[in-house]
């Protein structure tokens, strides 16, 4: 199946409360939109989870991805299911593309 990019987004995440994707970004009038997100972290280390919410320090379990480090978040319920939260003090910057169907 081919897929175009249907927007994009740039999350500032803290570390004090796992943050998700704007709904509007994957989701529009009852209709999802969104079946693929990229994204590429680019300021501080952050943990994601689009199962369980991530904590800072990992203890459930989410990986750890440094600034340079891109993820995919495949399918409509992980989209929507998506945190990622910062692993330090420091903010960090996730700027991520959304694609779906033509």
């Amino acid at each position: 199946m081919a897929l175009r990019q249907i927007g994009e987004e740039t999350l500032t995440v803290d570390n004090t409360t796992a943050t998700g994707f704007t709904e509007a970004r994957y989701w529009a009038s009852g209709r999802q939109l969104a079946i693929l997100a990229e994204c590429r972290v680019e300021t501080a280390p952050c943990r994601v989870n689009a199962y369980t919410t991530p904590t800072a320090a990992g203890t459930e379990g989410s990986p750890l991805l440094d600034p340079g480090d891109s993820f995919k978040v495949a399918g409509f319920d992980d989209i929507k299911g998506f945190k990622a939260i910062a692993s330090t003090s420091t903010s960090t910057v996730l700027r991520c593309q959304f694609y779906g169907a033509p």
